[in-house]
């Protein structure tokens, strides 16, 4: 009797004219292509956001253990993490290439399987180009950067793996009448909202999908037993995540909100019509329309000509599928998240987007098959699919260029922390918090990379490197920030002149983050505790002594340490210099500026202070092989002049400054 019900009655088979199918393998082949193209080049990123989160978490956790607490975690997300967990295991340790390459492999995977889904959804002769342009348009949708690059325990590309392979499996036991597929389906049903919570929309896909038949007349009427016990998997996965342990970070919207719907409703449309809708930016300024009018208008100007042609050609129940697709993997977005959370996360639009670019795979299908003969046409339409390409691929090469430029200073991060034994706390001091492009392609959306979320934190960043906890601190201090060809915020608290000394004061090793067009780098300061003068090597005006000094050089950098002693407190505006002399005697780079990399000025302390003066210098270029000296001296930076430099014997020194060492450049 159980068996007879749970056996799902054979669908009617759909009618399919023979065709080509070239286009297919062709855009899964561009798929493939243009993953790695967006995305090898991400390997060597480290962790990004909550990442580091995810790996102090499991630190003292089994591979079970996400299943039965989430404890002190965002959320409760159990398949991620403990798919995590066992990376670790194998790996002996988090390595970030290893895992952002598993979603790599997802993107095409994923990219396969939803031209698996458009050739079950379209029966007409242009099937295979339909599948083969919706796989190309999905490896390429520009706003699944962050879904790919960020780890983020593969909640986006692996969550949207199990929910197309549950509407695939259950589409096999429909046809085939298999109880194998069902229970397969239905498993898929429980881990998809056990990887991410909009998951849980797998029972209403099965819904959808026998919605779909009957309207197809593929079936006599809805079997409903498949999505009802869908549903019920949903249900009881629900229910656990409402008992499981965890705090919750949600940002629900106001009851009632209608202002808040319509604004991320016009967020998701402008993920709908991506093709089209970088039109809007262009708009906003010619017609002085604001974003979301423009984004609206956009839409309407795209989705009319596109939903007449498509019904037209008979296309109507598969237009609808895809628009059912995309609005049930945005409705929980939309329903529990606020507007400025949404426009902070291109990455929910990974999952909807499968829906979306199976529209426009048909839509490119059709009007290349109405213009068969009329080589203008096809051509017109093939320059406009490769123009949205070549946007998709700018656009994507934008943000990871972002994600390379707050590489380096994570590393060095982790590698600072690990170098230094225990001891005084590391204070870091404006570390990238995020970065955005100053242009950005769409009218809506914050699009960028953002380093540490707010609830973790800088300690946490350098447990998931280095295996274990350093005590460190992380600030910003907004006086030293410069300008660069992009948007950066600092990380940690906002600290003023007085709020920084104390921090100095508490401190070890510092580090600054300096901020250059095409590079960020995590630079050693110096530091003001515990600093051993040594044997004094000059003395400059009755204001300060020059103690022990240490110069390191390689292939691109010289590194300068000075030891410094306060002997009164100056009254001028008083800045070092270092400088490095070619061979013929001509300067050939200078690193100017107050000690520590401009944090400490010299007036902001006492007599009797110490400290320790790091500064980095990048070698020129075109600077030839040969011995360079090392000069080093104090100058007024309001007047101009240089303090009167004696060495430790009380010889005045030639033009103020002291040379400490002499170093040859290979």
């Amino acid at each position: 009797m159980l068996r007879r019900i749970l056996t799902p009655p054979t669908l009617k088979p759909a009618s399919c004219e023979a065709a080509p199918r070239w286009p297919l393998f062709l855009g899964l082949a561009l798929a493939l292509v243009l993953t790695f193209v967006l995305y090898l080049n991400t390997l060597s990123l480290p962790f990004f956001q909550d990442d580091v989160i995810h790996a102090r978490w499991l630190s003292t956790r089994s591979v079970i253990d996400p299943w039965l607490t989430a404890e002190n975690l965002p959320t409760y997300r159990p398949l991620g993490e403990s798919l995590l967990k066992v990376w670790f295991v194998i790996l002996g340790g988090y390595v970030p290439a290893v895992l952002r390459l598993q979603n790599i492999l997802m993107h095409v995977l994923n990219a396969a399987l939803v031209a698996l889904l458009a050739l079950r959804l379209d029966h007409t002769k242009h099937r295979y180009m339909t599948a083969g342009i919706a796989a190309t348009l999905f490896a390429a949708f520009p706003l699944a950067y962050q879904a790919v690059i960020w780890i983020n325990v593969f909640f986006y590309p692996l969550g949207t793996l199990l929910l197309l392979l549950a509407a695939l499996s259950y589409w096999r036991a429909r046809t085939r009448g298999s109880i194998g597929w069902l229970l397969l389906t239905w498993l898929l049903c429980f881990l998809a909202p056990a990887e991410i919570e909009w998951g849980l929309m797998s029972g209403a896909i099965l819904f959808g999908l026998e919605m779909l038949w009957w309207l197809e007349k593929r079936s006599k009427r809805p079997w409903l037993v498949g999505p009802i016990v869908g549903l019920a998997v949903n249900v009881i996965f629900f229910v656990i995540w409402q008992i499981v342990p965890k705090f919750d970070y949600a940002r629900g919207m106001k009851p009632f909100d209608v202002e808040g719907l319509l604004q991320k409703s016009t967020y998701f449309l402008q993920g709908l019509i991506y093709p089209t809708a970088p039109l809007a930016t262009p708009l906003m300024g010619q017609f002085d329309l604001n974003d979301l009018n423009a984004v609206r208008l956009i839409a309407v100007i795209t989705l009319v000509p596109m939903s007449a042609l498509l019904i037209r050609r008979k296309r109507t129940l598969m237009t609808l599928a895809g628009l059912a697709w995309f609005t049930l993997l945005i409705l929980p977005s939309l329903l529990t998240t606020d507007f400025d959370y949404v426009i902070n996360s291109p990455r929910l639009l990974y999952p909807a987007i499968v829906g979306s670019v199976i529209i426009w795979g048909a839509f490119a299908a059709e009007v290349m098959a109405a213009g068969r003969g009329q080589l203008p046409r096809v051509a017109i339409t093939l320059i406009a699919i490769a123009l949205v390409l070549w946007q998709n691929v700018t656009f994507v090469q934008v943000e990871t260029r972002l994600y390379h430029l707050v590489e380096e200073p994570v590393h060095e991060l982790a590698a600072a922390a690990r170098w230094f034994p225990k001891g005084d706390p590391l204070l870091f001091v404006n570390l990238p918090s995020w970065l955005s492009p100053v242009e950005h392609a769409y009218a809506l959306g914050n699009h960028g990379v953002q380093f540490i979320t707010g609830y973790a934190g800088i300690n946490d960043v350098i447990f998931a490197y280095n295996g274990r906890d350093r005590f460190s601190r992380a600030v910003s201090f907004t006086s030293l920030s410069s300008e660069v060809p992009y948007y950066f915020g600092l990380y940690g608290p906002k600290l003023d002149w007085d709020g920084l000394i104390d921090r100095l004061k508490q401190s070890g090793e510092v580090y600054f983050t300096r901020y250059e067009p095409d590079r960020i780098r995590l630079l050693p300061a110096g530091r003001m505790t515990k600093v051993d003068l040594g044997e004094v090597t000059a003395r400059l005006g009755t204001q300060m002594e020059l103690g022990t000094t240490q110069v390191d050089s390689n292939a691109q950098t010289i590194e300068v340490t000075l030891n410094w002693h306060i002997t009164q407190t100056p009254v001028q505006d008083l800045s070092v210099f270092v400088h490095i002399y070619a061979p013929d005697g001509h300067l050939v780079t200078q690193s100017d500026g107050y000690p520590l990399l401009g944090l400490s000025p010299f007036g902001n302390w006492d007599a009797g202070q110490t400290l320790q003066d790091r500064h980095t210098l990048d070698w020129p270029k075109d600077a030839p092989a040969g011995p360079y000296r090392v000069g080093v001296g104090v100058y007024d930076r309001g007047s101009g002049p240089r303090l009167e430099t004696t060495d430790a014997n009380g010889v005045r020194l030639p033009d103020d400054a002291v040379i400490i060492a002499t170093i040859n450049r290979p």
